[in-house]
């Protein structure tokens, strides 16, 4: 290959990098509960793993498509047994809805 292809590789390669970055940020009691809450969770603690300062920026889109199903299944499963919300589902319902608003 020669430099100047190698050059564009990379070129468009960081271009599709930068693109690609997730960016949302979450409120420090959404924070608190996702650490209270799963702390031996590994998608979570992930997630958690990009954070800097209530700011989550992340390269990786397969993580977070896993994190916001994540907590789909989640708000469902803290249900009650007549399918209303507890203060778990409201919570997770608040994480996700405040971060598709941002990502979309």
């Amino acid at each position: 290959m020669t430099d100047i292809i190698k050059e564009n590789i990379l070129v468009y390669g960081l271009k599709w990098r930068i693109l690609s970055m997730i960016k949302f940020k979450l409120k420090k009691e959404h924070i608190e509960f996702l650490k209270k809450t799963y702390p031996d969770n590994k998608l979570i603690q992930r997630v958690l793993s990009f954070e800097k300062e209530g700011i989550f920026e992340m390269d990786d889109e397969n993580t977070y498509i896993d994190f916001m199903d994540y907590l789909d299944d989640e708000s469902v499963a803290w249900m009650d047994k007549n399918y209303d919300a507890t203060p778990q589902t409201i919570m997770l319902e608040s994480i996700r809805d405040d971060i598709f608003c941002q990502t979309n």
